[in-house]
């Protein structure tokens, strides 16, 4: 699952129109003898008549938008089925995790500046501008010849999902009007789950009988159809401004600063595990020179920028801190374990492509259907602390379950030791997200940016604990092959390379196969611990997270109505 499971309508900037979306986020902060703290919040919309379609146009543009929903859910679990294959045909099992994290660097990177973006520029030019990215990263995936290579189109292919997922909602809320909006909310949440589940499916249909790179080519198909039909049917009002204007509402130089941080911090973790030893001059200016950036770009940002990328207002509240830490750790768990079960499933298991994505349907099956489950139960009770506290110990429970499994397991058991996981996952979106709008500032772009941060702090934990998964495993994975090499297993092969390389593991006998998958199953099993501790972590900042409740009762039928419709855009 992705951060669009919580995406939500975002305040406008307004020069020329009326909000579409307003958020009059009134909330009161009264301890009872219990500590609950009570708040209210409505939520009032009102309608552009300017931007609203109707007939052919808004079936167009809704069709149009859901297509790019679909591929960008579609993308994130395809890979699912692949990872191992993608890996073994660069040799590159030491960047394996960069097949995931590298999208989600390319996401986190620049969910921000989207959002400052789309609302100087407009949402039309800037969605047909990430859709080109989007496909440009498909394409350089499709046609890589390295893993290089295809690392840097996933990242590419991450700052194009970025600015669909932040914006194909918005514009569907934008072009509806509010009798219609629930119907089309439902619609793309549907699209999306859709999406999710059958990814793993696609992808090892693929691979197994045409290509890994047709997981590719088929975005850049669906993008032919997309692109037309979004600027035929799509006309919005142009914000107004000369270019110098609008470029100076933007933040160049702290995106560059926050950007430069993250991508040196991974470079020097990348550099450890494949290229260099941790301590030689390589990894150590990497690291200082990330924190020499993290440094620069928290004195811009909160000292001298007049256009923060994240404002002050928002970091004063640190309950929406420990919402996004709770969505971080327990997302992060998550794709940890998919990651590396699908490694289970191919190199310990000896799946195929195919197969590999029907194993690991459970976890991604009742991660999505225990979301709609939580968005549900939010809905009806207002209820959002016990949940995401829930999620923690279920998560926790989970991670510890996968470290029981076996080189040989029923098909059974496997399903149930995946199922806790994927349920825990799935709890953790809605409280987190919503819990966090609920607090943000009552500003202009307050819940725009609200949600840019909660999105930045997910995306960028994922790639950081992807990439220290990796090297828990690499490093583990070396170590125990190493034991193998001593312990007199006779072999023309070094078997420390086949932690980069396992094609020659089919050449061993059965009896030697299973030592050395022995080995594998306990660095596996060391990167499930380490998903344990993410876990542990989100349970702690679940702990922390304000009690606020998200209004269910309401005096009129108008009010109850609006706020089902900011509860249908935050199930999505």
């Amino acid at each position: 699952m992705s951060s669009l499971t919580g995406i939500s309508i975002s305040q406008q900037n307004q020069n020329d129109r009326k909000d579409l979306v307003q958020k009059t986020n009134s909330y009161q902060s009264n301890k009872n003898e219990k500590g609950t703290i009570e708040a209210t919040a409505t939520v009032t919309a009102s309608e552009d008549d300017s931007q609203v379609l109707h007939g052919t146009k808004l079936v167009l543009c809704i069709f149009s938008t859901c297509l790019c929903i679909f591929l960008i859910a579609l993308d994130q679990t395809i890979t699912a089925a692949i990872i191992s294959e993608v890996s073994a045909k660069f040799k590159s099992f030491d960047e394996i995790t960069w097949i995931t994290s590298g999208f989600f660097l390319g996401t986190g990177a620049l969910c921000q500046i989207w959002g400052q973006a789309s609302s100087i520029w407009g949402r039309k030019w800037i969605m047909v501008l990430g859709i080109f990215i989007f496909e440009l990263g498909s394409l350089i995936c499709a046609v890589s010849q390295s893993m290089k290579m295809f690392i840097v189109g996933r990242v590419f292919q991450g700052m194009g999902g970025a600015n669909i997922e932040i914006l194909a909602l918005l514009i569907c809320t934008e072009v509806s009007v509010e009798k219609i909006r629930p119907i089309i909310y439902a619609i793309v949440s549907l699209d999306y789950m859709f999406a999710s589940v059958i990814g793993p499916i696609i992808g090892g249909l693929l691979a197994t009988y045409i290509s890994w790179r047709w997981c590719f080519y088929v975005n850049l198909c669906f993008g032919a159809a997309i692109l037309p039909i979004f600027i035929l049917s799509f006309y919005p009002k142009s914000p107004k401004g000369t270019f110098k204007e609008k470029l100076s509402k933007l933040d160049i130089l702290g995106s560059f600063l926050m950007i430069g941080f993250v991508v040196t911090l991974l470079l020097a973790i990348s550099f450890g595990v494949a290229d260099f030893s941790w301590s030689s001059g390589a990894v150590i200016s990497c690291f200082v020179l990330s924190g020499l950036l993290l440094i620069a770009f928290l004195v811009w940002n909160f000292k001298y920028s007049p256009v923060p990328l994240i404002p002050k207002s928002i970091i004063v509240i640190p309950e929406i801190s420990y919402a996004i830490g709770s969505l971080s750790f327990g997302y992060s768990a998550y794709i940890v374990s998919v990651q590396f079960l699908a490694i289970y499933f191919q190199i310990v298991r000896g799946n195929d492509a195919i197969h590999t994505g029907l194993s690991v349907l459970p976890i991604i099956i009742s991660c999505t259907l225990s979301t709609l489950f939580g968005s549900l139960i939010t809905q009806r009770t207002g209820y959002m602390k016990p949940l995401s506290i829930l999620s923690g110990f279920l998560l926790c429970i989970g991670s510890g379950l996968l470290v029981i499994l076996r080189i040989e397991e029923s098909f059974s058991r496997r399903v149930g030791l995946l199922i806790i996981s994927g349920t825990g996952c799935g709890l953790v979106f809605q409280p987190a997200l919503m819990s966090a709008q609920l607090l943000a500032p009552n500003e202009e772009n307050g819940l725009l940016m609200t949600n840019s941060y909660v999105y930045f702090g997910q995306n960028i934990g994922v790639t950081l604990f992807s990439q220290l998964a990796q090297v828990i495993y690499t490093e583990t994975l070396k170590s125990n092959l190493a034991k193998i090499a001593k312990s007199g297993l006779s072999s023309s092969i070094d078997l420390i390379s086949l932690a980069d390389n396992t094609d020659p593991l089919k050449t061993f006998s059965k009896t030697d196969q299973l030592i050395i998958k022995g080995a594998f199953m306990k660095s596996l099993h060391n990167t499930f611990y380490f998903s344990i501790a993410l876990s542990a972590f989100a349970l702690l900042f679940s702990c922390f997270m304000s009690n606020v409740k998200f209004p269910v009762d309401t005096d009129n039928k108008e009010s109850d109505n609006n706020m089902r419709e900011k509860q249908y855009i935050a199930d999505f």
